[in-house]
């Protein structure tokens, strides 16, 4: 059942910038000492499982404090659709260049720009990396990471006017499974449908690939590659969808938030009809949303004998409602979160 916001405006959110933490020399040299093959099963084991503590973007995006403004909070279904649209990569390949955190033995955060490729049928994330590499080596030992994708501005968008403002992003939070020869021996089925997935999103694998022409010739490949890289998926238990901050926009407006479409197309491009089509229907659709904009703008009569300041709130409140229950006007709110995710069917 979707959550109705009851707040009616929101300002802005500050956006944090991810930064890159580089271990220090010597804190790198102890861990690369350690191949995988070397640590304790100690070392290997699962983090120790840490005291209970608060969810805080939950927590908070549930209280309305400060993540997530406006009215409407889409169906999980339209969530996972949304992650699908950001992270289409070209032509529908999902690939893109990602961000992804892991820590060492020592506890030293790294932070590597990993080209990942989402499964569209599970929202996996499938990645290759040479071996010996910092984040293989952490992952090796802790599992743990976050992975985070946001869509940068190109140089003809700032010059038209936008900012970082109109950007956003999907982060992942989960566990890191590196696959060995020995799972490859026992059923080769995740290992090739990862390679499906994977390989032919780039010209030069592709054209590798497609010459497998069987799943034993497959799985022959396969094998040759896990002897030189690490591969590996990165299996979410959290996905978050981030807009960096919601507004009530009209056509000329540059926010994901509110997206308005005109004669000549959509206000907000990066989006393709579709998906913001979709949106808008889901929107209309919501019998709740609807009756909470009855309540917050209710339709309001403007007379002669009302002051000029109660006739600019009454244009006010139903240029907010017009455009609020607009058939061209999709709304998204600031932060959608997927707990304990499992892709619809």
């Amino acid at each position: 059942m979707k959550k109705i916001i009851t707040s009616a405006l929101a300002l802005f959110i500050l956006c944090g910038c991810a930064s890159s933490t580089a271990a220090s020399t010597a804190s790198a040299e102890a861990d690369a000492s350690t191949t995988p093959a070397e640590t304790t099963a100690a070392e290997t084991s699962a983090p120790a499982e840490a005291p209970a503590e608060t969810d805080t973007v939950s927590s908070a995006t549930d209280q309305g404090k400060g993540l997530r403004f406006g009215f409407y909070e889409q169906s999980d279904a339209d969530k996972q659709a949304t992650v699908l649209e950001y992270l289409n990569g070209n032509n529908g390949s999902y690939r893109n260049m990602m961000q992804m955190a892991t820590a060492s033995l020592s506890g030293v955060p790294t932070v590597s720009s990993v080209e990942f490729v989402l499964d569209p049928e599970n929202f996996n994330l499938y990645g290759l990396s040479e071996a010996g590499t910092q984040k293989t080596l952490d992952l090796a030992r802790n599992p743990l990471c976050s992975v985070y994708w946001t869509r940068q501005l190109r140089p003809e968008e700032e010059q038209a006017g936008l900012t970082y403002f109109s950007s956003y992003g999907v982060q992942f939070t989960g566990t890191a499974h590196i696959f060995t020869v020995d799972e490859l021996h026992e059923d080769p089925t995740e290992l090739i449908h990862l390679f499906d997935t994977y390989y032919p999103t780039m010209p030069m694998t592709a054209a590798v690939w497609a010459k497998q022409e069987n799943d034993e010739q497959k799985a022959a490949y396969i094998e040759q590659v896990l002897s030189q890289q690490v591969v590996y998926k990165v299996v979410p238990e959290k996905i978050v969808i981030t807009q960096p901050y919601m507004l009530f926009m009209g056509a000329q407006s540059a926010c994901a938030a509110f997206t308005t479409k005109t004669d000549n197309g959509y206000a907000y491009p990066f989006l393709s009809e579709g998906f913001l089509d979709q949106m808008i229907k889901d929107k209309l659709d919501d019998e709740a949303y609807k009756a909470m904009i009855d309540q917050v703008y209710p339709e309001t009569e403007i007379t002669d004998d009302m002051s000029e300041g109660d006739k600019t709130k009454a244009e006010q409140i139903n240029a907010s409602r017009e455009i609020l229950l607009g058939e061209n006007t999709c709304g998204i709110v600031t932060q959608e979160i997927l707990t304990n995710f499992t892709p619809a069917e």
